[in-house]
């Protein structure tokens, strides 16, 4: 019993220097643990950016090969396209629109108009460095959408944006090429 009165009166007369060696081992042991998770954590993200990046190469070449397949189709349509018989006042001929590209999206570069638009053509001016993602794109990015009005082009002080509005696109198209976004 005296014995254990002396353990006490020892454990309380130091009990600031037992707290503070517990703490620092618990610290350490923290630290260690810390590492650890952090470490896997690491590993993870590391092999989900891998896995990532592989994904998005083998869907590029895919996309790349489907988008030679549509030049491919869309060459065939052009061929029907100019077919044409004329018999007395009978026109007979073909005007089938040629399939657009998959979307691929990526960083404008330079500020200025673009072609753009999975739903149909449409014109927008974006600024330097505006990063343009496929419609229905995420990979767990948050993303800003871009929505797109036709500019409104007057004349004679009437608005002719609706009117023109597909030739301005084939030119633009014909002039400036298409991003494919």
């Amino acid at each position: 019993m005296a014995a254990l009165i002396a353990g006490v009166i020892l454990l309380a007369t130091h009990w600031g220097q037992v707290t503070a060696f517990i703490g620092e081992k618990m610290s350490v042991l923290g630290t260690v643990v810390h590492v650890i998770v952090g470490s896997i954590g690491n590993a993870f993200s590391a092999f989900g950016t891998k896995v990532h990046d592989v994904w998005n190469g083998i869907w590029g070449k895919i996309k790349e090969v489907l988008n030679h397949i549509i030049d491919g189709i869309d060459s065939f349509i052009t061929g029907l396209n100019k077919l044409h018989i004329d018999v007395g006042d009978v026109h007979v001929g073909f005007d089938i629109p040629t399939i657009p590209h998959l979307a691929t999206g990526g960083l404008i570069s330079q500020s200025g108009w673009a072609v753009v638009g999975e739903r149909g053509p449409e014109l927008a001016y974006l600024p330097k460095n505006t990063q343009v993602y496929p419609h229905g794109s995420s990979f767990g990015q948050q993303q800003q959408q871009i929505v797109v009005q036709p500019a409104p082009v007057m004349m004679d002080g009437r608005m002719m944006a609706q009117a023109l509005w597909p030739y301005l696109v084939d030119q633009i198209r014909i002039n400036v090429g298409s991003l494919g976004i």
